[in-house]
């Protein structure tokens, strides 16, 4: 019996399976070594990953992931905002409606900033459309746009990435200038 054990412990260091052998050790090392690079390497990547996406978040980055009401402060005025973010909210716009509450305005977001056209196509009420710059700066406006305007286009002189849609006698009320900077807020009530 006694050679038995022994010859089992010697195909064992030969198989090289035992743990007590240099080379296992060296293995067992170089493997450890391995899986905690491996592991740093993903730490790293995941923070980076988290700060990069995190650091710098612009406002259009804010109102495609908020769930909260936003409102845009121009000067001293605080407009309530409905956000149209997608081809579909744009097309439909404030066409099919007999109103906009007071204080209230419709905010076309654009994945790039272009010279888009505007028409009343089924809008009931007349409005002022405002023409905001990616910084956020206001590079225009169109006031007391009708109903009665459509088939007409109004576009921008400069390309924009959002547009304002507001009552008719906003501009003229809130005393909009051009070069003014419109303030996004999240209401985080």
């Amino acid at each position: 019996m006694a050679q038995l054990v022994a010859r089992r412990v010697w195909d064992a260091e030969a198989l090289g399976s035992n743990p007590s052998t240099p080379t296992n050790k060296m293995r067992g090392k170089a493997a450890q070594n391995l899986w905690l690079f491996i592991l740093g390497g993903i730490l790293v990547i995941a923070f980076l990953s988290w700060f990069f996406l995190n650091r710098n978040s612009s406002p259009k980055d804010q109102l495609n992931q908020t769930k909260n009401p936003v409102y845009l402060e121009i000067g001293n005025t605080r407009v309530n905002v409905e956000i149209a973010n997608t081809v579909a909210l744009r097309s439909q716009g404030l066409g099919g409606r007999d109103e906009l509450a007071a204080g209230w305005g419709m905010l076309f977001v654009f994945e790039k900033a272009d010279r888009y056209p505007f028409w009343m196509k089924d809008v009931a009420f007349p409005l002022d459309i405002i023409w905001i710059a990616e910084d956020w700066r206001i590079l225009g406006f169109e006031e007391r746009v009708l109903p009665s305007s459509y088939p007409t286009t109004f576009r921008p002189s400069h390309p924009v990435l959002y547009v304002l849609e507001v009552n008719s006698g906003f501009v003229a009320e809130s005393q909009v200038t051009v070069g003014e900077t419109v303030k996004l807020v999240e209401d985080n009530q």
